[in-house]
């Protein structure tokens, strides 16, 4: 996780603080709308790097103001529910807390770049196969949560980390704040009727605060696939909505979803992928893919199968190739009807 420029608000902890008396923070790392998260090092783990995750104090205020002033630690949930999975593509949570009355997480530290700042860096250009990869490990890591019962409900760019080293591809998911079981009330705790999750990437039935499911989290990674690979959402709206406002007006309407078939953005995208995706982002979630898997096979197959070869780069890659053998030319078939 690197910490980027974002302005820093009076209520933010300082560099050098020391978190319940073990996490001292390094540097702000990011704001999100339900929490702040400070870069830090556990002090009794030889300086272990962490994510500390902190609610605001704001949205801590507002839920206690609901729940009448009762309510427990939400990331004592969030740490239970990522105990059910063993994923190394989650990141872990080592401890929850309280400190000067605002509770804390401190998370797994993963290396790399968020996915929305790779996305926004490669302008809707990105390998096919980079694209495989991260489908293929986020993939992974969501059909053992829904095979565990757990929903995600809130899979967007900016909740996973990508890192690549030599070729290879490396992607870490985290906060699993509004994480739920299959068959529980949506909403958080004392939340009443606050609309959970981000608009640019949920499925219609969440903007409508009806009940989330697996099927929910499909169709926002279906949202996240879509975007990875044109580099713009798939819901652009000409209207005179901004901001959240756009993806909530769009979802309770019946348009179509995507606005644009993914082909349109990006020509060299195979066709297969358009309807892979209108699969995935169909209003009646019965009409999507039954599981993960079978999304994220679906399009991995495709991606890969368009995906130009890998070339063999420099001195060594030139002499392999050319001690290769030529191709054996093939027999010429007689004319049809001969």
């Amino acid at each position: 996780m690197l910490h980027q420029r974002i302005a820093p608000h009076a209520a933010d902890w300082p560099a050098g603080h020391v978190v319940a008396k073990d996490f001292e923070i390094v540097a702000l790392a990011g704001r999100g709308s339900f929490s702040t998260v400070y870069e830090a090092v556990q002090l009794s783990r030889q300086r272990r790097r962490v994510a500390l995750k902190v609610l605001h104090a704001g949205i801590q205020h507002e839920l206690e103001r609901r729940a009448d002033g009762v309510i427990e630690n939400p990331y004592l949930r969030e740490q239970a529910l990522i105990q059910r999975l063993s994923s190394p593509v989650v990141c872990r949570v080592h401890r929850v807390g309280l400190h000067e009355g605002r509770y804390f997480a401190a998370i797994e530290w993963a290396d790399g770049h968020t996915l929305d700042r790779v996305i926004a860096d490669k302008k809707g250009h990105v390998r096919l196969t980079f694209a495989a990869d991260v489908i293929h490990q986020l993939g992974e890591a969501l059909a053992e949560m829904h095979r565990n019962q757990v929903v995600h409900r809130d899979l967007k760019p900016s909740n996973v980390m990508v890192s690549e080293r030599r070729g290879q591809v490396a992607v870490r998911l985290f906060d699993f704040g509004i994480a739920k079981l299959a068959g529980e009330a949506d909403g958080l705790v004392g939340s009443g009727t606050l609309l959970v999750g981000t608009p640019a990437y949920m499925a219609p039935e969440q903007a409508n605060q009806r009940v989330t499911d697996p099927r929910s989290d499909i169709f926002s990674f279906a949202a996240v696939s879509y975007e990875l690979l044109t580099g713009q959402r798939h819901i652009q709206s000409p209207g005179a909505a901004r901001g959240a406002d756009i993806f909530l007006d769009y979802l309770k309407t019946d348009a179509p979803i995507p606005t644009h078939p993914a082909t349109t953005l990006r020509p060299d995208l195979p066709e297969d992928v358009d309807d892979v995706l209108a699969s995935a982002l169909s209003r009646d979630r019965h009409r999507r893919p039954s599981t993960v898997e079978r999304f994220c096979d679906d399009l991995e197959i495709v991606l890969r199968a368009a995906a130009p070869p890998a070339r063999r780069r420099g001195f060594l890659g030139r002499a392999l190739g050319a001690l290769r053998p030529a191709p054996k030319e093939l027999p010429k078939l007689p004319p049809p009807g001969s």
